[in-house]
């Protein structure tokens, strides 16, 4: 997330977040898909591939993509890069894999409460 919104920031890109494109879906009171969402949720199970390309087509077809589009949480298996490229969504330039080390990561890595706030090891 806060990787993403630097890169957005820098870049001037479209970023959507799966989970935030779940969340907004179930909060929205109006939507059935966002109905059937939430039940999946509640029930403990995982929302499915198919159901997050939904999502993420829907965002995609929205975005003004002026400098491009930036996708956080997704593809995560070559299952889902293949149904991505299936639905005929725009294939990437440019692809960003962050793997950071458990603690480095989370609230306190990049909160301003933090004793030494961390610098990035690599310029963005």
């Amino acid at each position: 997330g806060t990787s993403c919104s630097i890169i957005q920031k820098c870049f001037g890109c479209d970023h959507f977040s799966t989970g935030e494109l779940i969340r907004a879906e179930i909060e929205d009171a109006s939507s059935s898909f966002g109905r059937s969402i939430k039940e999946l949720v509640a029930s403990g199970r995982l929302v499915d591939t198919k159901t997050v390309l939904k999502l993420l087509k829907n965002a995609v077809q929205r975005a003004k993509r002026s400098a491009g589009v930036l996708l956080d949480g997704f593809p995560r298996t070559l299952d889902q890069a293949v149904l991505y490229e299936k639905e005929g969504l725009p294939l990437p330039t440019h692809v960003i894999y962050l793997d950071v080390p458990q603690p480095n990561s989370g609230p306190s890595a990049a909160s301003p409460a933090s004793p030494k706030p961390r610098k990035p090891e690599v310029p963005i």
